[in-house]
């Protein structure tokens, strides 16, 4: 995984807070693997399992990043 040029770093170049990442995918598998590879990254790594749970995550916290699946459970990734 790589690093934004934007992720927020010291002069030392680490970074100094964490980046905040929603994941919504309804395939379990996929779901637990990204999570698991970007908070071994150092990402704070919040999941949703179908888009109503995303969306509300979405809305009620702030996230730099949002891992979207466009073909999701309850509520698509697509707004038509």
């Amino acid at each position: 995984m790589v690093a934004s040029q934007n992720s927020p770093s010291s002069s030392s170049g680490k970074r100094v807070g964490l980046l905040r990442v929603l994941v919504v995918e309804d395939e379990p598998d996929l779901l637990r693997g990204l999570s698991q590879a970007l908070r071994e990254d150092g990402y704070a790594v919040d999941t949703a399992a179908d888009g109503e749970d995303g969306l509300y995550k979405a809305q009620a916290w702030d996230y730099d990043v949002i891992v979207l699946d466009l073909m999701l459970p309850k509520l698509s990734g697509i707004r038509e």
